[in-house]
């Protein structure tokens, strides 16, 4: 697998979708979300696509997961949105994937939580400094939609941001475009707070 991988499938995927494409994002915009709860940071971003609506930015991404000239073991892409309407930091996991972070060298593991609701807490990991913060974050029109979908992968709330993995995604447009359909969706419902 060459390094870079081919952008023109995607860069004309962001032109039809008349999104901003950037074969080599800057790093220092993706770093400064690392470290991730529940997933590795990878060695680059590649192949970026942007797009801002309403007021939220959001910003599809290829990881490269593998060293100079080596090949990732696996190729996926990665969703980060910024909103100044998320409030708190959770992460959830569900299934293993190659991007799962299961070490912590130099970093304190999240806290592992319950939320209360068994459906959710048999198939999830969930993290979060306190439980309440978990149930805050994946309430239940998250864990909805999330259900609806049949998600599997990592997702990563924070203050102001959101970090999307869903597994079996490719970077290929037709992937791209569930993507890009989903995350939207999945930042309406977060931001659907209970207000009671």
């Amino acid at each position: 697998m060459p390094f870079p991988p081919d952008p023109e499938p995607i860069r004309a995927w962001a032109a039809q979708q008349g999104m901003l494409f950037f074969a080599e994002p800057q790093a220092a915009w993706f770093e400064a979300w690392e470290p991730f709860d529940t997933m590795v940071a990878p060695a680059r971003y590649v192949n970026s696509v942007v797009a801002t609506v309403r007021s939220a930015s959001f910003v599809y991404v290829e990881p490269w997961t593998a060293g100079e000239g080596l090949e990732p073991i696996d190729r996926t892409l990665l969703a980060f949105v910024t909103h100044g309407g998320l409030r708190v930091r959770a992460a959830a996991r569900i299934g293993e994937w190659f991007l799962t972070r299961v070490a912590f060298v130099g970093s304190i593991p999240p806290h592992q939580v319950r939320i209360g609701d068994d459906a959710w807490d048999r198939k999830a990991r969930t993290y979060a400094p306190l439980p309440d913060h978990a149930r805050y974050a994946f309430h239940p029109t998250v864990r909805a939609l999330l259900d609806a979908w049949r998600f599997r992968g990592h997702v990563e709330l924070r203050p102001g941001g959101l970090v999307v993995h869903v597994a079996g995604i490719r970077p290929i447009p037709s992937d791209l475009t569930q993507l890009a359909d989903f995350v939207p969706r999945l930042l309406d419902a977060a931001l659907a707070y209970p207000s009671a």
